[in-house]
């Protein structure tokens, strides 16, 4: 989201308003919330980061709907346009259309450039059953760290190595039990992203 301004826009103003309840945001609605600088300099800086590392993602078709739904929950009571929630949905599309150009290279990028760095540093699986949680699971040389979701917008952060190596275990177990569809396998990536594009289209807004 941290590439396309309008969806960095929603995503701070959702957090803020609905996840975090701030009391400073009620009865504000999305055309009148203007992102702080500061916060749209760390977006910016978090995504230069995670394009150029090496990572790999479990996605499932459930993986994109909380977006899609809290843009047309937004749309529902009144925080904004039914012409907004259409634009927003439009950079949803053109983000995942830039997603599948990344899965097909095997390499991260920014829209609009060919890439941060020429390496093939990027995998996606598709786990039609996984329920997706945004867990993490890192290497850093001889560190191993695991970032569990707590409680809304936080996490957990363990260094311990045996849990690190249990968690470890869990996502390699996964990636068994799933499909690659970075790379070659372009049926199966054509099938996972038109499955998508056909839930954005058909979102009522």
């Amino acid at each position: 989201c941290f590439q396309i301004p309008e969806l960095t826009k929603f995503k701070l103003f959702y957090w803020l308003k609905t996840m975090l309840s701030r009391r400073d945001y009620v009865g504000v609605k999305f055309a009148d919330y203007a992102p702080d600088p500061e916060q749209l300099r760390i977006c910016a800086e978090i995504h230069e980061v995670y394009s150029k590392i090496n990572s790999v993602e479990i996605w499932n078709y459930e993986t994109i709907h909380g977006l899609i739904s809290q843009i047309g929950y937004y749309k529902t009571v009144g925080f904004m346009t039914g012409e907004e929630a259409d634009s927003l949905l439009n950079c949803v599309t053109k983000l995942l259309q830039h997603l599948f150009v990344e899965a097909e290279m095997e390499y991260k990028s920014t829209i609009g450039k060919r890439s941060i760095q020429d390496s093939q540093n990027f995998k996606l699986f598709f786990n039609e059953v996984l329920a997706a949680d945004n867990s993490i699971y890192a290497e850093m040389g001889d560190i191993k760290a695991a970032f569990m979701p707590h409680i809304i917008l936080n996490y957990i952060t363990t260094f311990d190595d045996d849990y690190c190596s249990y968690i470890k275990g869990v996502f390699e177990s996964v990636m068994k039990k799933s499909t690659l569809i970075s790379g070659v396998n372009e049926k199966d990536r054509s099938l996972f992203f038109n499955y998508i594009f056909d839930r954005i289209n058909g979102v009522d807004v």
